[in-house]
């Protein structure tokens, strides 16, 4: 089907937005293609994108409604290629591989082992991004609107890689106290 008819159809169907790589991929399949490793990073990078997009252009004084078709504007803004780092690559082991910015990864210093920078690492991101837009993308735009606090602030990540779409275990990129506290034992009493 051609984008512009695809397009049309969403706007048909009463869809404001339109996700631009892959409407309509489905996130299952996408992490068979990329294993559960990578497609738990390509969240992380996409929720990153997503929280800085809204946190920048939602704001806590808006109305609901407005708030709505602010987020609706960002879910297509937060999935384009040049939202990701322009040197995407794939680091690590097998069953432990993440996407980084090869720019950071060589400012940091370390291994570089097990490095693969292909160009399609952007497109696969951005495809991951977009299946979660369009799976998603109604709850996305609901909890932007509903939030009280910053937009910035909401752990996006756990909310939508760990706890809706259970790609990943726990979180890559945002963490914040209560992921500590999740990764804490209980302590015993005597």
């Amino acid at each position: 089907m051609p984008l512009r008819c695809l397009h049309a159809l969403l706007a048909f169907a009463g869809c404001l937005w339109y996700v631009p790589a892959c409407a309509g991929a489905d996130i299952e399949a996408l992490t068979k293609k990329l294993g559960k490793d990578l497609a738990c990073s390509a969240c992380a990078h996409s929720t990153h994108s997503l929280r800085m997009l809204l946190g920048s252009k939602v704001k806590k004084s808006m109305k609901r409604k407005e708030k709505r078709k602010v987020a609706k504007g960002v879910l297509t803004a937060a999935c384009a290629e040049d939202r990701f780092p322009s040197q995407l690559s794939i680091s690590g082991e097998e069953g432990k591989r993440q996407y980084a910015d090869f720019q950071e990864m060589i400012s940091k210093g370390g291994s570089l082992t097990n490095l693969n920078m292909k160009p399609e690492n952007r497109k696969d991101v951005s495809e991951v991004c977009a299946a979660i837009a369009s799976d998603l993308g109604a709850e996305i735009v609901e909890k932007a609107a509903t939030y009280k606090d910053r937009l910035g602030g909401f752990n996006w990540e756990r909310w939508l890689c760990v706890k809706q779409l259970q790609v990943c275990e726990a979180t890559l990129m945002h963490q914040s106290d209560e992921d500590d506290d999740a990764d804490e034992e209980p302590e015993e009493e005597l």
